[in-house]
């Protein structure tokens, strides 16, 4: 009789571990879930970061070795660029125009001029409209309105 009741401990005791062992893993499991939640969400702002200042299609080794060589500019003028940003999250959020308007072509954006050009007097059109010489000087919105002329009409 011992023996069964021993026996019956020892099952109770090793269920009770069980218990305890998945109890456990479901803690884990649940902060690790946090802590994945909380990377994704910090990379999307990172993506809508650059996509707000219209960089979404520029080439990534081209963004990772500009932050490469500029970050001990950030460590050095952090509430600098802090202030910056904010302003231009407040402007966004105020449906203010952002820098967008400011932000200068990309390399993508100067392909789309180039294959214009082969059908259009763009330089012409740049230079009356814009007062200006050179295509790679050439704001978002400038671009923009540069496409609607020539494909729109």
């Amino acid at each position: 009789m011992k023996i069964k009741e021993l026996n019956r401990k020892l099952e109770n005791i090793n269920n009770q571990l069980r218990s305890l062992r998945v109890k456990k893993s479901n803690f884990t499991l649940n902060i690790s879930l946090e802590k994945r939640k909380k990377r994704v969400k910090n990379l999307i702002v990172l993506g809508a970061n650059f996509e707000i200042l219209g960089y979404e299609k520029e080439n990534t080794a081209v963004i990772l070795g500009f932050l490469k060589e500029n970050l001990h500019k950030i460590e050095q003028h952090r509430e600098y660029y802090k202030n910056i940003g904010e302003k231009i999250l407040e402007d966004r959020k105020n449906n203010k125009k952002t820098s967008q308007d400011q932000r200068q072509i990309n390399s993508e954006e100067l392909k789309e001029l180039l294959v214009l050009s082969k059908n259009y007097n763009v330089s012409a059109y740049i230079q009356t409209e814009f007062k200006k010489t050179l295509w790679e000087t050439l704001t978002v919105k400038e671009f923009s309105q540069l496409k609607k002329y020539f494909l729109e009409n």
